[in-house]
């Protein structure tokens, strides 16, 4: 089983994230995470995803968390989307 390991040391299964990316609630947030994340790549991308993580009230576990699944739909999105 292939897993990705989160900033908090959790390994999380891929299957795992594609569940949770099945949500149709957590797809709005991811996709409203990654407007922030990608059109400013690298630290200051990385910073202004946490500081909209923090005001939205996201937890630093929940933060780690929420990272992983935009970088698990970035994968599917260049894979041609979801299986």
């Amino acid at each position: 089983m292939a897993g990705t390991v989160d900033s908090l040391g959790r390994v999380w299964s891929h299957d795992a994230l594609d569940r949770l990316l099945a949500d149709p609630e957590v797809q709005r947030v991811v996709q409203a995470a990654r407007a922030i994340l990608y059109p400013a790549p690298g630290r200051f991308g990385q910073r202004s995803f946490k500081a909209w993580a923090k005001r939205e009230g996201r937890s630093k576990p929940g933060i780690a968390l929420l990272f992983l699944l935009c970088l698990r739909s970035k994968q599917w999105d260049h894979l041609g989307g979801r299986p």
